[in-house]
């Protein structure tokens, strides 16, 4: 999951979709949002529009959301 703007061209999010990083982490930038704010205040908006509405983030993927699931 990720997030565009008006023309569906994708914001930054810090790093690239299913990049093997520290940086995938969900709150990586919450942590260093001197490295990069813009993607900080990106994934923020993310996370709380998709948990807003029942989803729930794998804190290691910032693009990974589920519904539903039971564990």
């Amino acid at each position: 999951m990720t997030i565009g703007d008006l023309d569906g061209n994708a914001l930054n999010l810090g790093s690239a979709f299913d990049e093997i990083s520290e940086k995938s982490a969900t709150r990586y930038f919450e942590q260093h949002p001197e490295e990069d704010w813009e993607a900080c205040v990106h994934r923020r908006l993310l996370y709380n529009c998709m948990t807003m509405v029942g989803f729930t983030n794998y804190s290691e993927e910032w693009w990974h959301y589920d519904f539903n699931n039971v564990s």
